[in-house]
């Protein structure tokens, strides 16, 4: 099984380094709407799978997934961070969210109603 950071180190090979700080700063930007677009991509089968019941490919899942992961690792490279400290920060904040319980879902029929007297909703 690979490392966070054998991972980084293998990921950051993809990616440009610029020298210039206006350099440095279009790469941080493509990166990050780099992210924000493979998010859409994990998203996306998993809201067909809500709307319609379309399974959703575990291995075509796992493809994008990776995506946001190397993504994920450059921004990290970009700032200095190692993956095991994004790691570890975050499991940190989850433990302290939840307090070592599972995160339990509302059921459907237990969210609040959309108030359709809003003027939102007209």
């Amino acid at each position: 099984m690979m490392r966070f950071s054998e991972y980084q180190e293998s990921n950051d090979r993809f990616y440009d380094k610029p020298d210039t700080p206006a350099g440095q700063l279009l790469q941080l930007l493509l990166i990050s709407t780099g992210l924000a677009g493979e998010v859409g991509e994990v998203t996306e089968p998993i809201k067909k799978m809500v709307a319609t019941g379309k399974e959703v490919d575990p291995d075509a899942l796992a493809y994008e997934l990776g995506d946001v992961l190397s993504y994920i690792a450059a921004i990290a490279s970009t700032f200095g961070i190692s993956m095991e400290a994004v790691a570890a920060a975050n499991r940190t904040k989850l433990q302290g969210r939840y307090h070592g319980k599972v995160a339990k879902l509302t059921p459907p029929e237990e969210l609040p109603q959309v108030d359709k007297t809003s003027t939102f909703a007209r």
